[in-house]
């Protein structure tokens, strides 16, 4: 017999609820012999439907703070949303993946060579990586860089560090092309010196794989697909949309809920 779809089961636990009251008021009123026999029947068959509860599948997690992903490469969203990343045992590399550093060394590599799921040899450059999980923590590829995610929810941040460079006058070497809007016919490379480095909160939608700045701005285009929290938010000040920027990325998580499979399954 098919499974009942989860959606169908409040409409049909209500349903015999209903129709359960309504045979014992049947089976308690003065009638027919047969009409409380057959009443009784009715309402065995109901209970179990009744008191039944939607099938919850034991291999779905809701994404949080507890979540742990599977070690591995990542190299799409849809592995991440599947929690299904390459495993460092298919990496080719001379290095153990005992190392704390592993994925960090053979991800600096400008090309990643690995084995697929039929045991055929892919290079694939290390750039295009979406991210990759050690001890269970993500951390996403930004500029070629990997910055810790933030376990949240649905909407979940995360810190990147950006370099501040500064051109400090030309260079030696080979020049690479010529100033624009230059009379000179010389050629010469610039010569930059990093001044700082600034972090920055970004958010992640895992609904649409967006990311987008931790702006009071960014998150009300987030909240539009709850109107209500879309509302309260926009009701308020500037300044305390700011002020209340975490306790509404709460609130959406707490309303929309995502699940990801707790391991990989091949």
């Amino acid at each position: 017999m098919a499974a009942l779809p989860i959606r169908l089961f409040p409409f049909c636990t209500i349903l015999a609820q209903d129709l359960c009251k309504i045979t014992i008021m049947i089976y308690q009123c003065k009638s027919n012999i047969y009409l409380k026999i057959t009443a009784m029947q009715l309402m065995l068959l109901l209970i179990p439907v009744a008191m039944a509860q939607p099938a919850q599948d034991p291999a779905m997690l809701r994404f949080g703070p507890d979540f742990r992903f599977s070690d591995g490469i990542y190299a799409n969203f849809e592995m991440v949303r599947a929690n299904c990343p390459i495993p460092p045992s298919r990496v080719v590399t001379d290095l153990t993946f005992f190392d704390n550093k592993f994925y960090k060394k053979v991800l600096s590599e400008e090309k990643l060579i690995l084995y697929d799921n039929q045991g055929v040899r892919v290079v694939v450059n290390s750039r295009q990586i979406w991210g990759y999980a050690y001890m269970g923590i993500m951390y996403i590829q930004i500029g070629g860089r990997f910055h810790r995610l933030l376990p949240e929810g649905s909407l979940s941040r995360f810190i990147v560090t950006a370099t501040v460079w500064e051109e400090i006058g030309p260079g030696s070497g080979e020049p690479e092309g010529y100033l624009p809007y230059s009379t000179s016919s010389k050629r010469y490379n610039p010569v930059y010196f990093e001044v700082a480095r600034r972090k920055e909160v970004l958010l992640l939608d895992f609904d649409e794989n967006l990311m987008t700045s931790y702006s009071p701005e960014a998150l009300l285009n987030r909240l539009e697909k709850d109107s209500v929290l879309y509302q309260e938010y926009e009701s308020l000040g500037v300044k305390k949309r700011k002020k209340k920027m975490l306790e509404y990325v709460k609130k959406y998580n707490q309303r929309h809920p995502i699940y990801f499979p707790s391991d990989c399954v091949d």
